[in-house]
Parts: structure tokens; sequence; C-alpha cells
């Protein structure tokens, strides 16, 4: 018999440990190939970023330079994967046609059985059987879609057509829904509830980790909700970006400019019992983010404040659809990495932040490309039907989404010719194309109330977007437009990383919407979509790219004004886009990292958060040093690129973009402060005014920030300040600086007055406005 092994001391586990490290290192340097490949796409890597950081559209040549510099960086980057034979990660996988569910299979009893029957599970023993659709409802939806139109006339949502609206999307939804007729709504009542249990919450550290949805089918709420790391992940990064979104949110920016005023007007006019179908104010305007705010003003007003909040929820469902449209494409390590590259995204702050209907875009993008990739991937009706409800909402939000429906239709049309073509697939496609027809008649649907005012007021709906490609007359044609149109799709793919937008409210005007890093990412996700397109016939990548290119249309169509090209608004449905590329390029460079360690297939969630300690808590390779080795490599290259991505573009929001947003706006707080101290001091709101001067502050702004929208302090003249004679109070009035003629005035009329000068550092030490406080009972001095 053998007796017990020797114990190792502390001294030989120490060399144990160091002879395995060696042997790695030696094995990594003697795998030629992976070796070979890996330094290729680093130095690929390496290259964009470095010629990215030096790239400046002010200095003659560079942009050559840049170009160049670039492309070998591409070339490297796509050759080293290429001789290694990686591509992207795919989560393309297509299902088989539905099966029926079998009769004897037993009534679903728990909410994983009942939604898995109800959208249809990945397994096609689980898929729903395709259900005919209810022609007695459809036509009863087609009879309240048709009074829909016709009660929405006048321009007006009453109680009567908002019902009939909504009777009539839920009875085309019910008409043609998939679903399990085993399953009542109350047994989904019933399993909701049994979830409020106290007991049925539990973590994956409290009961172990779940068992594999792959193997089980459906998740059980009798064994506890359990939260994987991949979960946990998910959830910081949200709360990480919700953090983010409302972080300063008062103080940052923090003027508004007269399209605020518009829109707040448009609120009040809500709030007043103006339930308008289309706002026409200012250009015409759609009309839910007015009924957002006013349904929010119970939480700080009707102010800017107030807008900033509801833009900001707004902005922060672009997080999870992303992460659910990346996954569909590319599976869950590129989700997670997408997630945290957009949670600091510059782009989506500014656009969220500003309090304008800017955020709907990349929100309702990311939501209609998951719907849409989860249509071209599973074929399934109700992916279908949520596809068309979120296309016909989105149109009631920012005409910039005004295209995206073109966009979703040639994929679908793309999707539909090529199973015409595959043997087999006759069938597929046809019923591809009768759920498409569904998709269209949901989105019509929902669309009804605007469609009815568009009938009635086409110039005043067409006009905001016609103004851009034509000019302020809706009919007139711009000169070379086509060289426009093309050079405007030049300047738009600049946008990125070269030359930004112009305008100030909006962002950092000239510099690049992606910094530096960002940007290098950008150009190899690019390269790698396009190369992986031609090269692996990856139909994916193809979708992407009509889906960006029609994000950014709105944009590209400016053609009466160019100078409005770039647009880091008109272009904000591509965020969830650019965020997919700039993962992909990021996971790319990772998941060659763990390849060239030799541990087998990337772990998502290892090359998502890597760090030696989730590498040795999820321990499933056949080498452990290995894992650890190779959770240390991609951890010590993810965390410093991922961090000075957040890092510069949190620095560039927060410093960088509020100084220049200040030294540019109409700094109308400042008017709004001095009125709170007129009233503070013993003065009333109504006995303060504000003379007009040119390029100045909009009044309607000083009414707002004072916390008044429906306060009219302007006078039209200095002579109307005589009309005030006689009052109890004293008065106020506030004179543009370069008014000279109006200030003599005041001061000769009523020589007891006080006057201030008010200057600040954001004006640069130059003077703002004169204020004149005026003593009570005061009477002008007639002389």
């Amino acid at each position: 018999m053998t007796g017990p092994a020797p114990m190792m001391s502390s001294r030989d586990i120490g060399r144990s440990r160091a002879i395995s490290r060696g042997s790695i290192v030696l094995r990594l340097l003697g795998n030629r190939t992976q070796t070979f490949a890996t330094g290729c796409v680093l130095i690929g890597f390496g290259s964009v970023v470095y010629f990215q950081s030096h790239a400046d559209p002010a200095t003659s040549g560079n942009g050559v330079t840049t170009f160049l510099g670039l492309l070998f960086g591409c070339a490297m980057f796509l050759a080293g994967l290429a001789v290694a034979g990686d591509r992207i990660p795919a989560a393309w996988v297509q299902t088989e046609p539905r099966v029926s569910v079998a009769a004897t299979d037993p009534a679903p009893k728990t909410v994983g059985e009942l939604a898995a029957r109800s959208v249809g599970a990945r397994n096609p023993s689980s898929q729903l059987a395709p259900r005919r659709v209810s022609q007695r409802l459809l036509a009863v939806s087609a009879a309240l879609g048709t009074a829909t139109f016709i009660l929405c006339g006048g321009n007006k949502f009453t109680a009567l057509n908002v019902a009939v609206w909504c009777a009539s999307v839920l009875t085309f939804v019910w008409a043609s829904w998939e679903r399990d007729r085993k399953v009542t709504p109350f047994q989904w009542a019933a399993s909701g509830l049994a979830l409020l249990s106290p007991d049925r919450w539990q973590t994956d550290l409290q009961k172990g980790r779940p068992s594999d949805p792959r193997q089980t089918g459906s998740w059980r709420p009798q064994d506890g909700i359990r939260v994987t790391p991949t979960a946990l992940i998910v959830i910081s990064l949200l709360v990480a970006g919700a953090l983010v979104l409302t972080w300063r949110v008062a103080e940052v920016p923090r003027e508004m400019t007269s399209d605020h005023a518009e829109k707040l007007l448009d609120v009040q006019d809500v709030l007043d019992g103006q339930n308008r179908i289309f706002f026409p104010r200012n250009t015409g305007r759609e009309a839910m983010q007015f009924y957002l705010i006013a349904l929010m003003t119970p939480l700080a007003g009707v102010s800017y404040l107030t807008m900033k909040l509801g833009t900001v929820l707004v902005g922060f469902f672009t997080l999870p659809f992303t992460f659910l449209f990346v996954r569909t494409v590319s599976g869950t390590g590129v989700a997670i990495l997408a997630l945290s590259l957009e949670v600091a995204m510059r782009w989506l702050l500014q656009v969220s932040r500003v309090g304008l209907r800017f955020p709907f875009p990349p929100a309702f993008s990311a939501a209609i490309a998951y719907f849409l990739f989860k249509c071209l991937r599973d074929r399934r009706r109700n992916d279908f039907l949520l596809l068309g409800l979120v296309i016909g909402i989105a149109q009631h939000t920012y005409t910039a989404l005004r295209l995206v429906p073109l966009g979703v239709a040639v994929s679908l049309v793309i999707a539909y010719v090529v199973d015409r073509r595959r043997p087999g697939k006759e069938e597929q496609a046809s019923r591809l194309l009768a759920d498409t027809v569904l998709m269209i008649a949901a989105s019509a649907l929902v669309f009804m109330p605007l469609a009815r005012y568009a009938a009635e007021e086409p110039q005043m709906f067409l006009f905001r977007g016609m103004s851009r490609l034509a000019s302020d007359q809706v009919n007139a044609v711009p000169p070379n437009a086509v060289l426009v149109f093309a050079q405007n799709i030049v300047n738009a793919l600049l946008f990125f990383n070269w030359r930004g937008d112009s305008v100030w409210v909006n962002t950092i005007p000239g510099v690049p919407i992606l910094d530096t890093v960002s940007g290098g990412l950008f150009v190899l996700g690019v390269s790698w979509s396009l190369y992986s397109l031609v090269r692996h016939r990856d139909v994916r990548q193809l979708h992407v790219g009509i889906f960006l290119f029609f994000a950014m249309l709105p944009s590209i169509m400016s053609v009466a004004y160019p100078g409005e090209n770039p647009s880091t608004v008109r272009m904000g449905a591509a965020i969830p886009i650019v965020a997919l590329l700039m993962a992909t390029a990021l996971h790319a460079v990772l998941a060659r990292l763990w390849r060239w360690v030799g541990v087998g297939p990337p772990n998502p969630t290892r090359l998502a958060v890597p760090s030696v300690t989730i590498g040795s808590l999820l321990k499933s390779q056949k080498s452990s040093s290995n894992i650890g080795f190779g959770s240390l490599l991609v951890g010590l290259f993810a965390i410093p690129v991922i961090g000075s991505i957040w890092k510069s573009n949190l620095e560039a929001y927060f410093t960088a973009y509020p100084a220049q947003h200040t030294l540019s706006s109409q700094h109308a707080s400042r008017f709004g402060d001095v009125i709170k101290g007129f009233e503070a001091f013993g003065g009333l709101r109504d006995d303060a005014f504000i003379l007009p001067g040119p390029y100045w502050v909009d009044w309607r702004l000083m009414a707002i920030e004072a916390g008044d929208i429906k306060w009219r302090p302007i006078i039209e003249n200095v002579a109307a300040a005589r009309t005030h004679d006689g009052r109890p109070g004293k008065r106020l009035y506030i004179v543009h600086p370069e008014d000279r003629t109006s200030q003599d005035q005041l001061r000769l009329w009523y020589p007891q007055s006080t006057i201030t000068v008010a200057a600040f550092p954001e004006t640069m030490g130059q003077p703002l406005f004169v204020a004149v406080e005026v003593p009570p009972g005061a009477l002008a001095v007639s002389r």
C-alpha cells in the first residue's frame, strides 16, 4: 500500500505556480499562428487609436494622414482575425418552422411556462402553432380604426376618440396574437401574484447556480428568482446609467433656449385642457413629449427641470433596449460590452438631458431594432405585432423617426427575397409576408390620429421635414440637390470620429461625437462588419448597415440647409447601432486574447467583466490556471479601455460642454434670479418688467425661470413705464445694457431709483442687463 502523499511546503507551492505561469507563457509564444494573429489585432487596435488621437481637421494634410493610418490599422486588425479564423459572435440561429403544441401537454402552471407558451420558446418542441387570424375581430378592429379616423377631426383628443382608438388597437392585437389557448388570464394573474411572496426572491449565491435555460426551456418561479452573474452585471450597468443620466441634471445644462419656451407653452396648453393630436406651434411638433411632461409637472412644476427629468426617463430606456437588441444580433457578451460603452456615452447624455424631444430617436430605434431583428431571426408573428406597435407609437414622438420604417421595410423585403430564393422556404416566405402585413396594419392603427391630422393639414404635418429637404417653401427644389446630398453623406460619415455637429445647444461644436478610443472602436467595428458581410456572407451585417443608414438619413436629407448636417439629434437613432459596432470590435480584441491563452471558447461574462475574481467564481474549463491568466490578461486590456472611454466622455460632458453651453446661451436663469431676488425683498412679480433689446433674451424664458409661464413682463418701450406710476409697491425695470436712451430716460423720470449693472463670469465680465428699481408710489418727474 502506498502511504499518504507528502505535504508540499510553501516554497514548493510557489515554485510550482511559477513553473505553471512560465509554461503558459512558453506555450503562448510557441503557438506562432495564434501569437501572430493576436499581435496583428493589437497592432491594428493601437494604430487606429493612435491616429484617431492625432486627428485634427484644422491642420492641412492631417486628413490624408489620418485616413491612411486608420486604413493601416483596420488592415492589421482584419488580417489578425482572418488568420485566426475568428468571426463575429452569432446569436442568429434560425428556428425551425413552428410545430403544434401537443394536445396532451399539461396546462402551464408557472409564469415561465406561460411566457414560453405565449411568445414561443427557442426550442422547437415548445413553439406555438400558427393560429389563424380571427376575421370577425379583424373586421371589428377595421371598423373601430375607421371610426378613430373620423372622430379625430379638428386636431383634438377626446375621451371618445381615445377610447375607440385604444379599442381598435387592442382588438387587432387580440385577433392576431398567437397564444396557447389553454392559458387563461386568471392563470396569468395567479402566477404573477405568486411572485409577490418574499421567499420567492433569492440570489444565485444563496441557492446555487440556476439551471441552464437551454436545458430546462423555462424558468420555474417555485425555485425562486435567481440572479445570475450576467443579470448582476446588466442590473449594475443600468443603475450606473441611471445615475449618470441624473447626476447634476439641474445644473448641466443650465440654460434654456427659445425652443424650450415653445415646448413648455405646449405643455401648459395640455394642462389647460387643449388636448391636441399635433402641436402646430414652432413649425409643428408631435405630441408625446408634451403629454409626458404634463404628467410629470407635479414633480417640479412647468419648468426646465421637469422637461429634463422627462427626457432623461426616455433616454434611459435606450439602455435596456440596446442590450436586448445587441444580444439578439451578437450574443450576451457583445451586448454587455455595448451597454457598458453606452452608459457613459456623451452622445446619449447630450440628447437625453437637454430637455427637448431628442432622446426619442435612440430609445425607439433601439426598441424597433430589437423587435426587427427578432422578427428576422425567429419569424414569430407576435414579434411582428410588437414591432408594428412600436413603430406606430414612434410616429407620435419625433419627426426624425418617420424614416426608420423605411429601413424596416427594406430589411423585410430583403428577407422575403432571400427566403423565396432558398429551396424549401416558400412557406416561410409566405408567412413572412403575411406577418409583415399584420405589422403594417398594427402600426397604421396606432398612427390613425396623426393620419387624420395629416389629411386635414398636410402642409403643416410635412412642413418641418420637407423644409430641411427643399427649403421653407415645401414645393421648392434646391439647386445642385444631388451634389449636396452626396456631400451630406460624406459629412455624416465623418461625424463620428472627424468633425462633429456645429450647434452649441446639443453638443461641443466641431468635436467628433465619439471620443478617441470610441472612434477607433467604431472604425474597427465598421470594417469588421463589412468584412464579415463580404467574406462570410453574414446577413446580420447587411441589416445592421441598412438600419444605420436610415438612422442617419434624417440628417443627410437636410439638403436645403447643409450646414445643419451632421446633426447630433437627427442622427440620434444611430446610437444603438454605433454601440453595437463599437462593442463588436472590442469583443473581437478580448476574444482574441482569450483564445490566445487557449482556454476554449470565450465566456460572455468573463469577456464583459474581466477580472480574476469573476474568472475564479466561474471556473468551468479544463485548466484553472489558464482561466485565471486569461481573465487577468483580458482584464488588463478591457478595464483601462472602458475606463478611458468613461473618463473622456464624462469629462467632455460635465466640464467642456457646460462651459461652452453657458457662454453661448441667453443666460435666462440670471434674469430669473433677479426677479426672485426682487420678490424676496418685498416686490411683486407683476411689478417687474423687461424692455426689448436686440439679440438678447427671450422674455418667455425669464417668465419660466421666475416660476410663472403665464407671466408677461415685456413692455413695448420705456414710455410704458409711466403708465405704472403710483403703484403702491416698488417696481423693477430690466434694460438692455446698450439701450442708453431707456436708461437715461428712467433715470431722468425717477431720480430716486436704484440702478444696478449686472455682469457675471459667464458673460466674461460684460454687462448682461441693467436693473432699475423704482421706489414705491414713485411718479415720473416731468421735464
